[in-house]
C-alpha cells in the first residue's frame, strides 16, 4: 500500500480544528484507524491542551489498524461493534433526542 499526500498543509487535523472554529465546538469525539488519523487525534490533544475543547480520540481496533494509530489514541474500541457500543453507551447517558 502506498499514501501519497499532496504538498498541501491541510490533513485530517487541520479540517477538524476549521470544524471546530466555524461551529463554536466545545467538545469533539473523533475515531479513527489508520495513519491518516493521526493528525486529526493530535489536534484533539493540542485543542484540548491549548483551547479548552473537551475532546477524546478513539482508535478502532481491526486488522487494518495501524499500530501508530493506537499508540497516539486516548481509547480504543474493538471493531464496528465497539463503535456500535460506544455510541449506544452515549446516547443512553445523554438521552435520545425528542421527535
Amino acid at each position: 500500500m502506498f499514501e501519497l499526500r499532496p504538498p498541501l498543509p491541510i490533513d485530517k487535523g487541520t479540517a477538524l480544528e476549521g470544524l471546530v472554529r466555524r461551529f463554536d465546538l466545545q467538545a469533539i469525539l473523533c475515531l479513527g484507524d489508520d495513519r491518516t488519523d493521526i493528525d486529526m487525534f493530535a489536534a484533539v490533544a493540542r485543542m484540548r491542551r491549548d483551547d479548552g475543547v473537551r475532546g477524546a480520540s478513539i482508535a478502532v481496533v481491526s486488522e487494518e489498524a495501524s499500530g501508530e494509530v493506537l499508540a497516539v489514541a486516548d481509547y480504543s474500541v474493538d471493531g464496528v461493534e465497539g463503535v456500535e457500543w460506544l455510541l449506544g453507551e452515549l446516547l443512553t447517558a445523554v438521552g435520545e433526542p425528542s421527535p
